[in-house]
């Protein structure tokens, strides 16, 4: 952020900038690609609150939308009792999107930081590690990620870390990933994972 540029932004603020549309009392689409500066903090912490229970993330042959956080914060999560669900979405099928092959929707963090807890993602991700569902990157400045209380169903990658210099996960699942639930690769330290399964990867 510059020259006197917002630097914390909430769900409402999304809906304002033309980046997220409301379905219903409970349900959003993002359908453009949101990216999260250094500086910059994206914070949907108890989003439902903020206006949603289920955050879709357009996923069309023609169009992939992404949450990437370059350089910055990216916060998604509910509570034990009230999570958020974040998923793929297809309006022309009315489902998630489940064709990897022409790319999907998916979350990123590079040089940031991410924090997910109580959150259940499904149909996210393809290809790489890095475009894989949920993925923390760096390149050398640092990258952290805290995952408690997750659930990924479905991605390509269930989790993707690689040059961290820490990762927390904890009380979490990984279920039926095409590739694999868990990797953290390429020199990343400081990594703790704990009460936590794959499955069907």
């Amino acid at each position: 952020p510059r020259n006197g540029q917002q630097t914390g932004y909430l769900f409402g603020d999304l809906v304002a900038l033309g980046a997220v549309r409301v379905d219903d009392d409970t349900t959003a689409t993002l359908v453009r690609n949101v990216v999260i500066r250094a500086g910059a903090e994206l914070d949907l912490y108890s989003s439902a609150a903020q206006g949603t229970d289920t955050l879709r993330l357009l996923s069309t042959a023609d169009t992939t939308t992404s949450i990437v956080g370059w350089g910055g914060i990216l916060a998604i999560g509910g509570t034990a009792d009230h999570p958020v669900t974040v998923t793929s979405w297809d309006d022309a099928r009315a489902a998630p999107d489940t064709d990897q092959s022409d790319g999907r929707a998916y979350i990123r963090v590079r040089d940031g930081i991410l924090g997910l807890v109580s959150t259940r993602l499904s149909d996210l991700g393809f290809w790489s590690g890095r475009t894989g569902g949920v993925s923390v990157t760096g390149s050398g400045s640092g990258s952290i990620a805290a995952l408690q209380d997750v659930t990924t169903t479905g991605l390509h990658y269930g989790f993707f870390g690689s040059d961290t210099t820490g990762i927390t996960i904890t009380d979490s699942r990984f279920d039926d990933s095409t590739l694999t639930g868990v990797e953290v690769t390429n020199g990343a330290s400081d990594t703790t994972i704990e009460k936590t399964s794959i499955t069907g990867s």
